[in-house]
């Protein structure tokens, strides 16, 4: 990973924020001001997606892969942990708890109609099947039925 390629691209993103923003202020009707808050909201959006993305690669560059820990749920506690209001998204798959907050098709803790905070083993197994794609994910602990 580039890590200075991306701290320019976030530099950037921030001074394009910026600049979005003086153009909101000077915006001559409501409809104009509405337009660029939401330019503004999915720039910063890119930007926090593009951070995390950051993290997660530091972490496995550092072999940060952490396994499985003593920490189990059971589905009530999995479902606060949906990616919304502030909360990490985590899904259960086979019994183990992974967090997908920075995965790019997880993004607000949703992937194809599919929601954050559930044990989702059999819709992943019907539509993936394979390993690989778990082993990517940071393992977070265990679901107890």
């Amino acid at each position: 990973m580039n890590k200075k390629y991306y701290k320019n691209l976030i530099r950037g993103m921030e001074d394009n924020i910026l600049n979005l923003q003086h153009i909101a202020l000077t915006s001559k009707t409501i409809g104009e001001r509405m337009f660029w808050d939401k330019v503004i909201g999915e720039e910063m959006y890119r930007k926090c997606v593009l951070e995390g993305f950051m993290e997660n690669m530091r972490d496995r560059e550092e072999g940060f892969r952490q396994e499985i820990t003593d920490r189990t749920f059971n589905i009530g506690e999995l479902a606060q942990y949906t990616g919304r209001n502030g909360k990490p998204a985590y899904i259960a798959v086979n019994g183990i708890v992974y967090d997908v907050t920075f995965e790019a098709a997880w993004a607000a803790g949703t992937h194809f109609g599919l929601t954050a905070g559930k044990d989702l083993t059999a819709q992943f197994n019907s539509c993936h099947g394979i390993q690989g794609i778990l082993d990517k994910l940071k393992k977070i602990g265990v679901l107890k039925q």
